[in-house]
């Protein structure tokens, strides 16, 4: 019965690291959804002084699935140290989730502006770590076909997260210059009107992949742990 306990402790594992992976599919589009309805609409103002309170549990239901996944190969520390970045950042956000309430209710504040912009920066950090996160993941797992999807996908991820500070600081070059066209100047006083909506169109690429890699990897976890052999029992 000694030589079971091996494949009980990884199939537990195992167990845990879906749950987690089924923990951070939820959680991403639940995150971006409440934190946006937080800070643009009163869609939580019946909770008065708490309607921060959906933001910061959607981080923390993130935290929560990171800190499952992380029982699984816990003796590999570039996985773990992976997994640490990224709980560290969602509880980082969790953290700054009462700001988005304060920039609605007072607008104009400089401190409360900076805050949501550092959550901003911290968003697509926490995206990006989530993306490394998988592709460690998929490093210890035996799907060739899977780890180069992964790879290629956190790639791309990184590749549009990295794309985006680049145009907002190229958006807030222009504004500031003095000397431009007549219909530069609208083209920019429009899309400054429509700036949330860019983002979030901007985010919803690597964040739908993100999602799609992380379920595919739960399926194949789950069908690893239900389609193994059983071991064979001491004679």
């Amino acid at each position: 019965m000694a030589d079971l306990t091996p494949n009980v402790d990884l199939v537990r594992s195992l167990g845990r690291l879906a749950r987690g992976l089924s923990a951070l599919f939820w959680a991403l589009p639940l995150t971006l959804i409440v934190s946006v309805q937080t800070i643009r609409s009163a869609t939580f103002e019946s909770l008065g002084t708490l309607a921060f309170v959906p933001a910061c549990v959607s981080f923390l239901v993130l935290f929560h699935g990171l800190s499952e996944m992380s029982f699984f190969q816990a003796q590999e520390r570039i996985w773990i140290a992976s997994l640490e970045r990224a709980r560290l950042v969602s509880l980082a956000c969790a953290g700054l989730s009462p700001f988005l309430v304060w920039e609605r209710k007072l607008p104009g504040i400089p401190m409360f502006m900076a805050m949501v912009i550092v959550m901003l920066i911290l968003g697509l950090i926490l995206l990006y770590c989530l993306n490394i996160v998988i592709r460690r993941l998929t490093a210890m797992l035996p799907d060739e076909t899977l780890r180069d999807e992964a790879r290629f996908f956190s790639l791309l991820n990184c590749g549009l997260l990295g794309a985006l500070p680049l145009v907002l600081v190229i958006f807030a070059t222009l504004s500031r210059m003095d000397r431009l066209p007549i219909l530069m100047i609208h083209l920019l006083s429009y899309l400054n009107d429509i700036s949330h909506y860019i983002i979030l169109m901007m985010l919803l690429a690597p964040l739908a992949m993100t999602m799609t890699m992380a379920w595919k990897i739960k399926e194949a976890v789950l069908e690893s742990v239900f389609q193994s052999p059983p071991a064979n029992p001491a004679k």
